[in-house]
């Protein structure tokens, strides 16, 4: 079918509702309700376009290298394991890095399964957001599972290519080993600055609470200063983008197409944001409507609140219900108009826009001189990355290349990765739901429900019975009637044989065969050579000679 050919198309969405509109439009075919049947013949053309697994993994080093000389400040390794097979890679793309401080000052990581037969990783995604909080790649990486080493070995590879870490928050769902995220976490707590903006609870502490926090806190060493965020509060921005990766192909093929298309896509965003860049641009337009929705939430307060001028630049804006609507609850802020600081205001602390009280000043000092130039502009207390000028520069200085020269996979010997062991997936072999089977009614004539001891009996019962009809003249009986009452022979059904392996007695989901190597239970993967680029944790400094 032309319908079905086109919806089914390499670097394209395979989804189930663009096949089925695909087929309602051009063939007039209307498939909704076979969801089975579709997905099984999506499964299976998808696996038509698939490369063998072998050049697949040795291409991926290769189109590494590509972009990395045609991208400047492009940062790839690519590490075996000690079998020589696949284990770990990594790629940044440079022109992103060097556009980072015009981005919003903070990170967002999280990783998530591939969804292909022959590779069982993880993919690991760095993004930021523009001053639209809009999702930005930066960086991508494939390891073989999500733990604190390949975190931090994912991490080391980001400083390693320039990103900046030290100076901005990262959100990001580290490994899911609880205690040993406990332990890192709460030693990692306990050694910085409680910051102002942090609630413990949304009551009172009782005694016991308040002397179980003088007792942990009292003595904590601290250092730095607090962060602001930004209003990012988790990883949804990048849970949210592992589902685009998997309708564009990053997810749902073999490393090399995979990292194809997670180019291809960064591309596109790319263009999508400066597209969107120069429209706001030629309507004149001066922030983001992002930080336009901020400032106006802001705004409406400014009417409740009283300017009070301390020096030239120094005002005390008091707002009678910051925290309530009692009156009684009146907080005085002290706002330095030079530098763009109010305090105590959370607002201007971690979203860094004209907040309340700022806007109350820059209100108060036009309406005391009406139609003077006024000694402060709006912008100005903008972070940089929401005024447009500074979008559409950023997305017009961001150049990504892609490689379209024939790739040589002579100079790179990898063998395919093994399927690993991950945590939490589907079962393969199938568990009898007895509580459900007991629930069941029984059809008309179906034996009624008795324990297991009650049918082994039976089954007994049944086997004596048999052997001791054995010397009657059943067959004599059967060859009288044979040549007496005639009728077609009805065919039995077939035994089904699993599509994968041909065996009997389960179908493809369930099947546990496979001509890959298997990771065996408790064998780790052991880290190998580096074949493209260096440790991460030697480049930094962290290892001297580093073994992984």
């Amino acid at each position: 079918m032309p319908g079905f050919k086109a919806s089914i198309l390499e670097g394209h969405n395979t989804s189930r509702s663009r096949v089925v509109n695909n087929l309602r439009v051009l063939e007039n075919v209307d498939v909704a309700s076979k969801s089975a049947v579709l997905y099984r013949v999506i499964r299976a053309a998808l696996s038509r376009l698939e490369a063998d697994d072998k050049s697949e993994f040795k291409a991926l080093p290769a189109y590494m290298e590509l972009f990395a000389q045609q991208n400047a400040g492009s940062r790839v390794c690519c590490q075996l394991d000690d079998a020589g097979r696949f284990f770990r890679a990594f790629l940044s793309i440079g022109s992103v890095v060097r556009a980072q401080e015009s981005l919003l000052p903070v990170w967002e990581c999280d990783g998530t399964h591939m969804k292909t037969e022959h590779y069982n990783g993880i993919t690991l995604t760095l993004l930021g957001k523009d001053g639209n909080k809009r999702i930005v790649p930066v960086a991508i990486g494939y390891v073989h599972k999500e733990t604190t080493d390949n975190y931090v070995w994912f991490f080391a590879n980001c400083v390693a290519g320039g990103v900046s870490l030290h100076d901005r928050p990262t959100f990001t769902d580290r490994d899911k080993q609880l205690k040993t995220t406990e332990e890192f976490v709460w030693s990692y707590l306990r050694r910085i600055n409680p910051i102002s903006w942090t609630v413990l609870g949304n009551s009172s502490l009782d005694p016991g609470e308040v002397k179980w926090l003088d007792d942990n806190w009292k003595g904590a060493e601290s250092y730095g200063d607090s962060l602001p965020l930004y209003g990012v509060r988790s990883t949804s921005g990048a849970e949210g983008d592992n589902n685009g990766l998997l309708w564009t192909g990053a997810r749902n093929n073999l490393l090399f197409r995979a990292l194809r298309a997670y180019c291809l896509r960064a591309l596109t965003t790319r263009n999508a944001l400066l597209k969107e860049a120069n429209a706001w641009m030629a309507q004149e337009l001066d922030v983001t409507p992002h930080a336009k929705k901020l400032f106006d939430d802001e705004k409406r307060h400014v009417a409740k609140l009283t300017v009070v001028q301390s020096n030239l630049s120094c005002f005390y804006v008091f707002d009678p219900f910051e925290r309530s609507n009692v009156a009684s609850s009146t907080t005085m802020f002290e706002t330095n108009m030079a530098n763009g600081k109010c305090r105590p205001c959370r607002v201007e602390e971690q979203l860094n826009i004209p907040c309340r009280h700022i806007q109350a000043v820059l209100y108060e000092l036009e309406r005391q001189n009406p139609g003077r130039i006024p000694v402060y502009n709006t912008l100005q207390y903008f972070h940089s990355a929401y005024l447009v000028r500074t979008v559409h520069d950023t997305f017009a200085g961001i150049d990504i290349n892609l490689p379209v020269d024939s790739i040589s996979t002579d100079n790179f010997t990898v063998l395919p990765a093994p399927l690993y062991r991950q945590a939490g997936g589907s079962k393969k072999t199938r568990v009898a739901d007895t509580q459900r089977g007991e629930k069941r009614m029984r059809s008309r004539g179906e034996e009624p429900k008795c324990s297991r001891s009650q049918r082994n009996g039976l089954i007994l019962a049944r086997t004596d019975s048999i052997a001791v009809d054995a010397y009657d003249d059943s067959v004599a009986i059967d060859a009288f009637f044979q040549s007496r009452v005639r009728a077609a022979v009805q065919s039995q059904r077939a035994e089904y044989n699993c599509s994968m392996c041909g065996s009997a007695g389960h179908n493809a989901s369930t099947c546990t065969f496979t001509g890959q190597d298997i990771e065996e239970a408790g064998t780790g993967i052991r880290p190998g050579v580096y074949i493209l680029g260096e440790s991460p944790l030697q480049h930094c400094g962290i290892l001297q000679t580093d073994p992984n």
